[in-house]
């Protein structure tokens, strides 16, 4: 280990300078991308494998009414960071089952919060926040778009001069009324 750097860990244990002690982050990661899969309940007790091995349940009702039509919907967020904020971009598309037309969908996620501005300008880490609701669209037409930052849905979420890290555990969307989760991030292989 090099002088300068042992003499930073060092000041970091004495006196815990936030400016040099904050969490480690990379050096960049101020995009976060995610398209929908509709969702299914959990599997809590495998009965069955899979071709690969895996235990599996039989295939449960989805809980949501919404659903996207068969090839055709879609599901895409993008969410960006931008100087103190992050914008938020999601469009759901093909929402074509009789359960979708004038619900409200919300755009939820699993987050766990690190930040450099806890007490005594430590670092810390929230608890896993489940199922936070982030925005909100109403389905017309089939379609739900929200165009959004978490700062103008959440003001004074992201503190100025805060490191601040959101680690995304699982994000989806659900139906505001009934709390359902009707899509959430995933790929389909064909």
């Amino acid at each position: 280990m090099g002088v300068v750097a042992s003499l930073l860990a060092a000041l970091c244990l004495l006196w815990a300078i936030p400016a040099w002690c904050a969490h480690n982050a990379p050096v960049n990661a101020n995009k976060f991308k995610a398209e929908f899969v509709r969702a299914y309940p959990d599997c809590r007790t495998p009965t069955l494998f899979t071709s690969n091995n895996f235990p599996a349940c039989p295939q449960a009702p989805a809980e949501a009414a919404c659903d996207f039509v068969p090839q055709v919907g879609r599901g895409q967020l993008n969410v960006k960071v931008t100087g103190g904020d992050a914008k938020m971009k999601l469009k759901m598309t093909g929402l074509g089952s009789a359960g979708c037309e004038g619900i409200v969908l919300q755009l939820v996620a699993d987050l766990a919060v690190t930040a450099d501005d806890c007490a005594s300008g430590t670092t810390c880490t929230t608890r896993v926040l489940r199922q936070q609701p982030l925005a909100e669209c109403t389905v017309a037409g089939g379609t739900c778009s929200i165009n959004t930052s978490i700062e103008t849905a959440h003001p004074g979420t992201l503190s100025p001069g805060a490191h601040t890290t959101i680690a995304v555990r699982r994000i989806g969307v659900q139906e505001k009324e009934t709390g359902a989760v009707a899509f959430e991030a995933g790929i389909v292989a064909p």
